[in-house]
């Protein structure tokens, strides 16, 4: 545009190299999987997984601009645990069938009954990552399809519309709950949408806890982002940067007061959730 800023969104879709993609075209972003799979890995327990998660949720090795023919263009990767190729996030903690035909592979799906809950603690990560956070038609709602991996006419032959009475029962109403408080809180907050992300790979604090942290940051904001995979309550120690207050913004009943700062600081994490940390 002559005299202006292009303001156009180009979005790449080749999984084999998400990262040439954005370092070699004009895709201001690109799909990678790389995310889904830390994810699904991180939900089968498997060792090193938060490792992976953390650093994924930070885009590491991600450009964040590149200058093509004199022009610099800003970048960044999509960010998902779902999409219309993979089953429902929720598949991963097992499946269930159905009433009429419990034995068909094909239309098995998440039990959504008894796991729907240890999916919050991946969305909670999600829309406080790095990157663009994308939701699959019905993830809002706790959708639970699955759908099997490999090509086959089993993926495309199956109709599997979204449930939209799910809106209505008790997981929907949680789900949405969630996901509508952390579209506020990533709106209202410049370091979860431009700001610094920097994961906290320590094992003894966090990661052998099944707790996965990251801070978000601006000149201005600071956000500690806390979330837990686990079915207890989790307690540990960060020492904040700053003396002073930091508001918990998901349920603002676990505000953390009379921080000293650089001194250990006791935190707890509720079980299958997380917690967001601002000042």
């Amino acid at each position: 545009m002559t005299g202006g800023d292009i303001n156009l969104i180009q979005i790449a879709e080749d999984l084999s190299d998400p990262i040439g993609n954005l370092d070699q075209s004009y895709s201001t972003g690109t799909w990678q999987n790389t995310t889904l799979a830390c994810a699904q890995s991180c939900a089968a327990g498997s060792t090193g997984a938060i490792e992976a998660l953390g650093l994924q949720l930070g885009l590491s090795g991600y450009p964040t601009s590149v200058t093509m023919n004199g022009e610099t263009l800003s970048k960044t990767g999509i960010q998902y645990v779902e999409n219309h190729d993979h089953q429902r996030f929720i598949c991963n903690f097992g499946t269930v069938g159905v009433d009429n035909a419990p034995w068909d592979e094909l239309i098995k799906q998440g039990d959504r009954n008894n796991n729907w809950s240890r999916v919050q603690p991946y969305l909670i990560a999600l829309f406080t990552a790095k990157g663009t956070p994308l939701l699959a038609e019905g993830q809002e709602i706790c959708e639970n399809y699955w759908i099997p991996e490999q090509i086959s006419e089993g993926r495309v032959m199956v109709y599997r519309p979204v449930r939209w009475n799910y809106f209505y029962d008790e997981i929907g109403k949680s789900v949405i709950r969630l996901f509508r408080k952390l579209t506020a809180i990533r709106k209202a907050g410049a370091q979860f949408t431009e700001g610094d992300h920097y994961f906290i790979n320590d094992y003894d604090r966090f990661n052998s806890k099944g707790l996965l942290a990251f801070t978000r940051t601006t000149a201005t904001a600071f956000s500690l982002v806390v979330v837990n995979f686990t079915s207890e309550d989790q307690t540990t120690s960060y020492r904040f940067p700053k003396n002073g207050t930091y508001t918990e913004l998901i349920e603002g009943n676990n505000t953390v007061t009379g921080v000293v700062a650089n001194t250990d600081q006791s935190i707890k994490i509720p079980s299958n959730y997380g917690c967001i940390w601002t000042m």
